[in-house]
């Protein structure tokens, strides 16, 4: 749909270049085809009317139920009118403890409310790492919009409850709460009024917080323990008083009944025999509950029975699952935690465990999981064999091993266990540095926030014991951390310990390393000179030790400097060298050259093509440009760095704004965004910013042009990146000249020429003129305009480059 309100505006701005009104026809038709083009690509978040004509779209995340769901008819029916009273949020908990059922009874709640919430039914699992951004991005997908593009937590929630009020009465079903924020603002933010929400959480203190009203669930009344163990093990005929003993004895829990009815084997004869066994009340007595939740001692008195009639290897099998995460695991990771190589063995254990409700298995996914109580049952276990640090040992070298290999999409997927083999090896406290050299690589392309964490951790443990070298090449990494969040303080102070070191213990690629990534600081704070010599000094030790793929860096960087000076010539020829050091590295054959040192080189490869193309931008070769950004793209994507990917989609953003296409240009923005925030690159969320600003400018919004580069200024004036400051002072600029606010324009475009002069920004010099001009021109100072447009003429004339209506370069 055509946002007619849009298109005028628009239309008045075209009007003044254009000048005619068959150009004007001209530029709505093609903007028409435009739109048209970019409806069929994907979908867009829909206003309200649109909503309302398509929200009859079925709507229903819920889990499916267990198929041997039983009971709890009573219970379903008041939640269900509790949540139907019709007050604006109408808010209930289920509270209660360990293996009740209270994940269980939300879905089978949820897949009953078709007919109660016609507007359909939202779920969302939070656990004890919830992702908020997520969520809400599956629920307005849900809904048949996109909420990808918006700029921050509060901005996407707010977003998503626009979605969501046009459809009739919903249900949001908001799993296995542990904290309040995440709750808070799911709930308040992202929910529109009269949506009824349910949550499930052991946490009454937590679910009063949020509001709710508090349904203490019981345990399952007899005659619906009965009838779960009937379904489980088969029609009880005369075995019936046998089950309700049973169901006695384990508490009328519906974890314990699943583990003891697995016992019967399907057998109703066998039920006796169990009840012969559970009558002793057999315990492990090894479990410790936290935050004082009271021990779930009929979970353990079927488990211990269960456990009990496992094999001893069976037992040790069970035990060792101890070791995972609250996470999904795989066959593969069980056999090397198992120490087992036959993994047909393995799978035939992984079967027996499932029957006996030990573990469960998700088909569609091919991973196994654990109930929580299971899992703190088995560790415990575990502990008290004296086995923890042996199959933790295991845990952590499969783990470690998988992010070691590259597969990043393997190890996203897994990263929960990889975290926990960081866990455990953190706690023991043996060669932590060796496991974050293996996560190194991942974690640099993907998780910035977790690279400083465990970095701090692993430089901890190497100057406790001792470690110089690992010690060098922290302060290195974290160095470069560091700076690219820009803060150059801390980045400059890490790396000048990290070359200290170094020297002292005569490692030259650290050594050389560091003296890179000082250029690089130096750089960022437009002191040429200090950053050149770092880098040929860098350049000067790559050379004499021989290692080509880190001179690949070096030169790539000497030529991002010259460009930066606008001395664009020499820098293509630092780029092509650099590509071409990398282009050697990918085409070796197989097997002659390091897997690791051969992704380095696609990512070299990646960061090469990005900056040659915003030379080519600042050339007026907008085709080049696109051309080689779009190969940055597909290379970044597939060596999955982030930080390459959100920072290539920003400069195709730019191709589309200088071609006219600013809803184009908006998909490429916050697609940048989304990823930058995601890996936690504030740099690059700053410069989003700017880039949505600019297209607002050219929509003629000019209210939420200045909100979105207001906020790219703060941040560039926060950490002191004065070239990135210019650029959205100039931005900022002309929206005030839009606006007729000509004298507020002139001021910050003389500001950004004062920034540019003292740093040396030549083609940023001649931006700034070009507008200085404009706005002397706009208040009917006519020699001060021609002074400054011929000032920047001449500097364009200079470069050898064309004048553009763009700030980036």
């Amino acid at each position: 749909m055509v946002d007619i309100g849009l298109v005028i505006t628009i239309i008045v701005g075209v009007a003044t270049v254009i000048g005619t009104l068959a150009g004007i026809a001209q530029w709505i038709e093609s903007r028409k085809k435009r739109r048209e083009e970019m409806d069929r690509e994907s979908q867009e978040s829909l206003p309200h009317a649109a909503v309302a004509e398509q929200y009859v779209q079925v709507v229903n995340l819920a889990p499916t139920p267990r198929k041997h769901f039983t009971g709890r008819e009573v219970e379903l029916r008041e939640l269900t009118a509790q949540l139907l009273t019709g007050k604006s949020v109408a808010v209930t908990a289920l509270q209660g403890m360990g293996g009740i059922g209270k994940t269980e009874m939300a879905a089978r709640l949820a897949h009953n409310a078709n007919e109660a919430f016609p507007g359909g039914v939202l779920w969302a699992e939070l656990g004890q790492h919830p992702d908020v951004y997520g969520i809400l991005a599956r629920w307005a997908v849900a809904v048949g919009g996109e909420v990808m593009r918006y700029t921050d937590l509060l901005t996407r929630a707010e977003a998503v409850r626009r979605l969501l009020a046009p459809r009739e009465r919903m249900l949001a079903v908001l799993d296995d709460v542990w904290e309040y924020d995440s709750a808070n603002l799911l709930i308040r933010r992202a929910l529109p009024m009269g949506v009824a929400v349910l949550i499930t959480t052991r946490d009454a203190d937590l679910a009063t917080a949020l509001g709710c009203q508090v349904e203490q669930i019981d345990v399952l009344p007899e005659r619906d323990a009965v009838a779960l163990l009937s379904k489980l093990v088969a029609p009880l005929d005369n075995y019936e008083a046998t089950a309700r003993e049973l169901a006695q004895l384990v508490g009328y829990l519906p974890l314990a009944l699943r583990i003891a009815a697995a016992l019967a084997r399907r057998r109703p004869g066998n039920l006796v025999r169990v009840v012969e066994k559970l009558r002793s009340r057999p315990m492990l007595g090894v479990l410790k509950m936290p935050k004082g939740e009271p021990r779930q001692k009929d979970v353990e008195v079927a488990l211990a029975l269960s456990y009990g009639e496992l094999s001893a290897e069976m037992q040790r099998r069970f035990r060792a699952l101890g070791a995972f995460a609250l996470a999904p695991f795989d066959a593969a990771a069980v056999a090397a935690v198992w120490n087992e190589q036959d993994a047909n063995a393995v799978a035939d254990a992984l079967d027996t465990l499932e029957a006996e409700s030990l573990v469960a298995y998700a088909e569609e996914s091919n991973v196994y999981s654990q109930h929580g109580l299971l899992r703190a049952y088995a560790l415990a276990l575990l502990e008290r064999e004296g086995e923890t640090v042996t199959v933790q040992g295991r845990h952590a070298a499969y783990y470690r091993a998988l992010a070691k290999s590259g597969d990043w999409r393997a190890t996203e997927l897994a990263f929960e266990q990889v975290r926990q083999g960081w866990a455990s090896v953190k706690e023991r406290g043996t060669d932590v540095y060796g496991y974050f050299e293996d996560a190194r690589r991942f974690l640099e392309r993907r998780r910035w926030a977790e690279y400083l964490e465990w970095g701090r951790d692993a430089l901890d443990w190497a100057r406790r014991v001792g470690d110089r070298k690992a010690e060098s090449e922290l302060l290195s990494g974290m160095g470069y951390t560091y700076w690219k969040e820009a803060h150059y303080a801390e980045a400059l102070g890490c790396l000048q310990d990290g070359l200290a070191r170094s020297q002292e213990i005569d490692d030259r690629r650290t050594e050389a390393s560091c003296l890179n990534r000082i250029g690089l600081v130096y750089r960022d704070q437009s002191q040429w000179t200090e950053a050149l010599d770092h880098f040929e000094h860098s350049l000067s030790v790559c050379r004499q030790i021989g290692n080509e793929l880190m001179e690949g860096y070096v030169l790539h960087n000497i030529g991002m400097t010259l460009f930066h000076q606008s001395r664009l010539s020499k820098a293509l020829e630092h780029l092509r060298s650099s590509f071409n050091i990398f282009d050697r590295f990918v085409r070796l054959p197989v097997g002659t050259v390091d897997q690791e040192d051969r992704t380095q080189a696609q990512e070299g490869r990646a960061l090469v093509l990005n900056t040659m193309g915003r030379v080519h931008y600042l050339m007026g070769q907008l085709d080049e440009a696109m051309d080689l950004w779009q190969r940055s793209l597909v290379l970044a994507r597939d060596i999955g760095d982030r930080a390459g990917e959100s920072r290539t989609l920003f400069n195709i953003g730019i191709v589309y704004l200088a071609r006219g296409e600013p809803d184009k240009a908006l998909g490429y923005f916050n697609d940048s965004l989304d990823i930058s925030r995601e890996i936690g690159h504030h740099r690059a969320v700053a410069r989003a910013y700017n880039g949505i600003g600019e297209v607002n400018y050219l929509r003629g919004q000019y209210q939420e042009a200045l909100a979105h580069c207001k906020q790219a200024l703060e941040y560039h004036q926060g950490i002191g990146d004065r070239r990135e400051e210019a650029i959205v002072l100039v931005s900022i600029g002309r929206v005030h000249l839009a606006q007729g606010v000509l004298e507020r324009a002139l001021t910050h475009f003389q500001d950004s020429l004062k920034i540019a002069r003292e740093i040396g920004d030549v083609y940023g010099e001649g931006v700034a003129l070009h507008y200085i001009a404009r706005a002397h021109e706009e208040v009917g100072r006519a020699s001060e305009a021609e002074l400054a447009e011929q000032q920047a003429a001449a500097i364009f004339e200079r470069l050898g480059v064309p004048r553009q209506e763009s700030t980036w370069h």
